[in-house]
């Protein structure tokens, strides 16, 4: 800070303008040097990443949705539950369902019934309830935000809050939660009625599709709708033979066939192929005679 003060980077503003003054800013560092500070930081198990996706989980949802409560028979509950640490090809956690006596199932349920009065979420320095609106706005004049985003209005920002949330949803496979926010919406007009009941019927129709993070934890890129069209339209159109059906399993070496057959390259990539199972086929009879 004293580095930053003396190059001139270093401002104060608003409530903190009084240390604008050198020796009341002396004074402070003063203060800060000579106390006898006790840091205890520990490394998250996994990475802070875990432990955000851990915490999110809990932090505006009920400890369990209706929907994973597959069946009440008998004074048993058989519930669906993810496996974190049982993941599939792609990274993605198993579903796996769990068998719960009615009392073990209301146990575990009053464990995340908070107390009365106790607040999950508490925001402090600037964005503390108290002063957050003049605080967000005086921060975003000061990042010389343009004006669109300065003067966005309550409203606004809890908009865009739904949208990074449902992006987050959708990136972690949760497409039930995102289609359950869209279905309790109150559109203003036929039209957005009409949207919102497209995009349920996209998710719905799609959700086995959308698993964003596996997805790039298998390096696979993700773009935008303009992007998919061209990859579509190069890849169905121009290389796939009419009334050919392709398969994920065996998409990519279809491709290449299709490669090398417009390149002109077929012959010298089929000799490649049967030379090398040739050599294969020489070295399992050898082995087994």
């Amino acid at each position: 800070m004293k580095n930053a003060r003396r190059k001139g980077t270093l401002s104060f503003n608003h409530k903190a303008s009084y240390l604008s003054d050198e020796s009341v800013f002396a004074h402070l560092i003063h203060e800060q040097e000579n106390t006898e500070w006790v840091v205890y930081c520990k490394k998250p198990f996994a990475g802070p990443d875990k432990v955000i996706e851990y915490i999110g989980r809990y932090t505006h949802r009920v400890a369990i949705s209706n929907s994973r409560i597959k069946s009440i028979n008998n004074g048993k509950i058989t519930i669906d539950y993810k496996d974190y640490r049982d993941l599939d090809e792609k990274g993605i956690p198993k579903h796996k369902y769990m068998v719960l006596t009615a009392e073990k199932f209301i146990r575990l349920f009053m464990l995340h019934v908070l107390p009365e009065n106790f607040v999950k979420i508490r925001f402090y320095g600037i964005l503390a309830g108290s002063h957050r609106k003049e605080n967000i706005q005086l921060c975003r004049e000061l990042l010389g935000l343009p004006k669109q985003l300065a003067s966005l209005t309550d409203d606004n920002i809890k908009g865009l809050e739904w949208v990074e949330a449902t992006i987050t949803r959708l990136f972690f496979g949760e497409v039930g939660y995102v289609i359950g926010g869209l279905r309790r919406m109150e559109p203003k007009n036929t039209e957005a009625k009409e949207q919102i009941r497209k995009l349920i019927g996209y998710l719905d129709h799609n959700r086995k599709r959308i698993h964003y993070k596996g997805d790039r934890i298998g390096g696979y890129p993700i773009g935008s709708g303009g992007i998919e069209s061209a990859n579509k339209f190069i890849c169905h159109t121009r290389m796939k033979r009419s009334g050919a059906w392709w398969v994920k399993e065996t998409g990519n070496a279809m491709l290449r066939i299709r490669c090398a057959i417009y390149n002109k390259t077929y012959d010298n990539v089929f000799e490649r192929y049967k030379k090398a199972h040739m050599a294969k086929n020489v070295l399992r009879l050898l082995k087994n005679g």
